[in-house]
């Protein structure tokens, strides 16, 4: 599989497949998607695919006039407020925040859960 591109001047790779080199591991592609690729160079059969990195979703984000802000921890609770169009938007308040919670609990407390206010 080739790695996609956007047409721009800037080059800068949104898209990478399951099977190329890790470029940027969890902080680039996620969780899910360094998973895969490390298990793709490690010979273990994984589906042909890719992953779209996380850059790809903050620019789509920023692009659209969403973001969220992070308001406060207070005790387990780490309250967000998603700002511009993810206010609005029905897979933001779903979704992202799963997301969110998942990627928090995971990397710095299983206790953590994510509010959106």
């Amino acid at each position: 599989m080739t790695t996609l591109a956007p047409t721009t001047k800037t080059r800068t790779t949104f898209v990478y497949a399951f099977d190329e080199p890790d470029p940027g591991g969890r902080e680039l592609l996620g969780g899910k998607g360094l998973g895969l690729s490390e298990m793709a160079h490690l010979g273990v059969p994984v589906p042909a695919g890719f992953t779209i990195t996380t850059d790809a979703c903050r620019t789509y984000l920023a692009g659209d006039g969403g973001w969220l802000e992070v308001l406060e921890l207070t005790d387990d609770t780490l309250q967000i407020r998603y700002e511009g169009a993810c206010g609005s938007c029905p897979s933001s308040l779903t979704g992202t925040l799963m997301a969110i919670e998942n990627m928090i609990r995971e990397e710095i407390d299983p206790a953590i859960s994510v509010v959106a206010t």
